[in-house]
């Protein structure tokens, strides 16, 4: 976190030094994020490959922590991708919120485990998942819409055990608000709309008694249209209302940047009337033309091209491929940042999803009982969230990256902790002291490993063979930089 000094008191001005303003140069999509962010500011018209909220809250950091009153960013409005920056040029406001968010993200996946769980130590301790692997935190302190959209996503799945675990039928009202907490992850980016999933699990615990017995009556009936009509609109609510905010302040064009708005789009422009309901619709059919369009130009994953950073999903569990987000030498010494994983926390998770899978197809084809079905239930769901998810990105074809596999991974750990509780639970019960001795140890192994990857996830310097020590797996590429 960054350390804040308050200079003068009278006026509240605010000053960042290090934490996550550093290192400060831009790395990965900062240099495409930012300017997006900064038209908001401006209220500059663009067009975007994401929806709007994403960057819509990292402008409201800038507009807080106002890091950059003095300088100049001009040339952020009339460009997408921004290659230098500003002398003096301040990310602690870009920044502030997608890392905000990537921290309380560690608070609620402890909430999410400890409503799994029989003990809250257990799940305190395997929030260490989370909070130890170096992927996510390189990739959650940069100006970059992931880790609000993980946050998203925790607090949907937080929501929904908490409404499956009640008592009771489910109120409609509560399918409304677990669609507005979907509708908040897909106004980030749209690969959320995994959760959507959430709905069906959901009208299956809701309705399970009368599914079995197949026995629909009218009111029955009634309940599950308006269930099903409140989600949807909590979904479209949130997601119309970030994109209206979008219309209405992102308004002005500059230097005749149209993004291929069709002509009632570019005569909404002119006559500042984009806040207008009325034109709502067309300006959102313009906005996903544009990214039908994006989409089809973004090249397709070529492991014969040097400097790929790309990689296939279905070796994303495997860690392939890191991604040298930055570097910079000093004298005989390398700072990088580096997207890479925990090792022992994303086999932990390719482990978790090895064991569900074991375990729900034995439930299912041999009929192995299971102790306790509502945690059977549970393992049930998060596996077929993980296998949709991985199962729809194999079906695109454009060139995607590791850190497209951050919500099936949570989904993994989230399934490493219930498979650990599911064989040990009655040790987990009783606090069993050979089990918690072993479980410390383990804990303290991801720790040591944390620090041993953290010269990657903090920019320190290195030489070569410190370096390639930390090259553990060939499938990694991990390539060091020539001094």
């Amino acid at each position: 976190m960054p350390v804040i000094i308050i200079k003068e008191p009278s006026t509240g001005k605010i000053e960042y030094e290090g934490g996550y303003s550093y290192p400060d140069g831009p790395f990965w999509d900062e240099n495409g994020y930012i300017p997006a962010a900064q038209k908001y500011i401006n209220g500059v018209f663009f067009m975007s490959d994401h929806p709007p909220l994403g960057k819509l809250i990292m402008s409201l950091g800038e507009v807080l922590i106002n890091p950059n009153e003095n300088i100049d960013t001009s040339s952020f409005l009339t460009t997408d991708f921004i290659h230098t920056f500003p002398d003096n040029y301040s990310f602690a406001g870009m920044r502030f919120f997608p890392v905000l968010f990537g921290a309380l993200s560690s608070v609620l996946f402890f909430l999410i485990l400890s409503r799994l769980s029989v003990s809250i130590h257990y799940a305190f301790a395997f929030t260490s998942l989370y909070l130890f692997d170096n992927a996510l935190l390189v990739h959650f302190r940069g100006a970059m819409i992931d880790g609000i959209q993980i946050f998203f996503i925790l607090l949907s799945i937080l929501y929904f055990l908490i409404i499956v675990q009640k008592r009771g039928i489910r109120s409609p009202m509560e399918y409304f608000i677990l669609g507005s907490l979907i509708g908040s992850a897909i106004s980030v980016k749209f690969n959320g709309a995994i959760l959507l999933l959430l709905f069906i699990f959901l009208a299956f615990e809701d309705f399970r008694p009368i599914i079995m017995k197949l026995r629909f009556t009218w009111k029955s009936r009634i309940d599950f249209f308006t269930k099903a009509v409140l989600s949807a609109s909590g979904v479209l609510l949130v997601f119309f209302i970030s994109y209206y905010i979008h219309f209405s302040v992102a308004s002005h064009v500059e230097g005749n940047r149209l993004y291929f708005a069709s002509a009632q789009y570019q005569s909404i422009l002119k006559s500042k009337t984009t806040a207008n309901p009325v034109h709502f619709f067309m300006m959102l059919r313009d906005s996903f033309a544009y990214i039908e369009n994006y989409e089809k130009g973004v090249p397709q994953w070529d492991p014969a091209k040097i400097n790929e950073n790309g990689s296939p999903p279905y070796a994303w569990p495997f860690g392939y491929k890191s991604i040298n987000y930055r570097w910079s030498k000093s004298g005989g010494s390398v700072a990088y940042l580096y997207l890479q994983g925990n090792p022992l926390i994303w086999f932990s998770g390719l482990f978790g999803i090895f064991m569900a899978t074991i375990f729900v197809s034995g439930v299912f084809l041999f009929k192995t009982p299971a102790e306790d079905r509502m945690d059977f239930r549970m393992i049930f769901y998060f596996t077929v969230l993980y296998f949709a998810y991985m199962g729809l990105m194999l079906t695109i074809k454009r060139v995607m990256y590791l850190y497209h596999y951050f919500i099936p991974l949570l989904f993994s750990l989230i399934l490493a902790f219930m498979i650990f509780q599911h064989f040990f639970r009655k040790e987990m019960k009783t606090n069993d002291r050979i089990l918690r001795n072993i479980s410390i140890i383990f804990f303290i192994e991801i720790f040591c490993v944390f620090l041993f990857f953290s010269p990657l996830s903090y920019f320190i310097p290195m030489d070569s063979i410190s370096f390639i020590k930390r090259s553990w797996f060939k499938v990694w590429g991990l390539v060091p930089v020539n001094l």
